[in-house]
């Protein structure tokens, strides 16, 4: 019965030890994946900062509107400056923002 007692005992250890090598690879997995989320949240979006002075039709060559897609879960407005020649993402829910888009399209328009 010594003998039979102890077989037993090795099976069960070695499907203890399966198992719970199992777990922690699961559990590995899921952590590496959340952090894998959580560090790419956003980060293919073109727009990082965003400007904080206004500016005027006049020194905008083009502006860019990005719809919130796959990438980028925010819709991103990047502003064409004339001088400096440089691209400023702008914040949507800035007034002064929504006055710009406006008045572009407006000019648009004519």
């Amino acid at each position: 019965q010594k003998g039979k007692a102890r077989e037993d005992w090795n099976l069960t250890m070695k499907y203890s030890v399966s198992v719970t090598l199992l777990l922690l690879l699961g559990i590995c997995a899921a952590l590496s994946m959340a952090a894998h989320i959580n560090n790419n949240e956003g980060e293919q979006c073109g727009c990082s900062t965003f400007g904080k002075k206004s500016m005027t039709t006049d020194n905008i060559h083009k502006i860019e509107i990005i719809t919130a897609n796959g990438n980028c879960k925010y819709t991103e407005i990047i502003a064409h400056q004339i001088s400096p020649r440089e691209k400023v993402c702008l914040s949507g829910k800035t007034p002064w923002v929504k006055t710009l888009i406006t008045d572009l399209l407006n000019e648009t328009e004519k």
